[in-house]
C-alpha cells in the first residue's frame, strides 16, 4: 500500500464492501505472512501476561492493538474462543486456527463469528467448535470471583473480558452501597460491586438464564 507520493505505508488488506476501506496489517517491510501472525499472538500473549500474572481468563487478543485486525480471542483457562469481525482475517482463519494451537496448546478451540457485523464485511454468521472438546462445566476465576462460562450459546465469546480490569475498579466506588446492574448479563459487574462492598446488589436482565447464573441458582 502506497500513499499518493508514492511511499509505503505497509501491508493491508481491502473490502470494497465495508464501512472501513482499508485495514492496515504490517509495517513498511513486513510481509503478513505466517512468521508475522505467530510473533503478533506471542506478543500478544507475553504482554497479557506482564497485565494479569497468573491469570487463567482474560482478553488474549485486542485485534488492531495486537496487530491483528479483525480477531479477538479470549482464555478461559484451557479454552480459546475467538471471534472473527472481517473478510480479511476471515480468509486467514485456517491459518489462526493453526497457530492458535501451535502457539497455546488449548484443549479447546471455539469459534463466536456470531457477531451481526460480520454482515457488513459479507460474512454468514457461524459458531462452534474448531478444535478439541469442551468441559462439561467451564468454570473460571477473574479477580476472586468464580464464573460459570457458557462460550457457545452466551452473550460474545461467553463473557465480556474486555471490561475486566473496568470491573475491578468499581469495588472502590461500592462498599455500603446499593447498586442496580441493568442489562446485567451473568451479574459479573454485580458480583464485583458486592465484592467491594456493596449492602445490596439488584441485577435485571432478560435472559433467565443469565440471571439465574448470576445469583447462584445454578451453583458454583
Amino acid at each position: 500500500m502506497l500513499s499518493a507520493r508514492g511511499v509505503s505505508l505497509g501491508s493491508g488488506y481491502i473490502n470494497p464492501a465495508s464501512l472501513i476501506a482499508v485495514r492496515l496489517v504490517s509495517p513498511p517491510g513486513q510481509k503478513p505472512d505466517e512468521a508475522f501472525f505467530r510473533e503478533a499472538m506471542e506478543n500478544a500473549a507475553r504482554y497479557r501476561q506482564r497485565t494479569y500474572p497468573g491469570s487463567q481468563c482474560h482478553r488474549l487478543i485486542y485485534g488492531e492493538s495486537d496487530n491483528l485486525p479483525g480477531l479477538v480471542v479470549d482464555r478461559y483457562g484451557d479454552v480459546l474462543v475467538y471471534q472473527i469481525g472481517t473478510l480479511g482475517m476471515a480468509r486467514m482463519e485456517p491459518l489462526i486456527q493453526e497457530l492458535l494451537q501451535d502457539v497455546f496448546k488449548p484443549s479447546a478451540i471455539v469459534f463466536r463469528n456470531d457477531s451481526p457485523s460480520r454482515g457488513l464485511e459479507g460474512l454468514d454468521q457461524q459458531k462452534g467448535i474448531a478444535a478439541g472438546s469442551l468441559p462439561e462445566d467451564l468454570v473460571v476465576e477473574i479477580d476472586g470471583i468464580r464464573h460459570r462460562v457458557d462460550v457457545i450459546e452466551g452473550q460474545k465469546t461467553g463473557m465480556y473480558l474486555d471490561q475486566r480490569d473496568n470491573r475491578r475498579s468499581i469495588r472502590r466506588w461500592t462498599q455500603g452501597a446499593k447498586v442496580l446492574d441493568l442489562f446485567c448479563y451473568n451479574a459479573a459487574w454485580g458480583l464485583s460491586a458486592a465484592a467491594g462492598g456493596a449492602s445490596e446488589v439488584i441485577g435485571v436482565d432478560q435472559s433467565k438464564d443469565a440471571t439465574a447464573a448470576g445469583a447462584g441458582k445454578t451453583p458454583i
